[in-house]
């Protein structure tokens, strides 16, 4: 997957950003219901 994607165009974000893409998307998973 490649997070540069999600980003508006001419923003190069620094590494740290996407640790905190990581925090968030590993909360929405937990956060989502586990009922296939």
């Amino acid at each position: 997957m490649d997070l540069s994607l999600l980003a508006p165009d001419g923003f190069h974000p620094g590494p740290g950003i996407y640790a905190e893409w990581g925090r968030m998307l590993a909360q929405a998973v937990r956060d989502v219901p586990d009922d296939d």
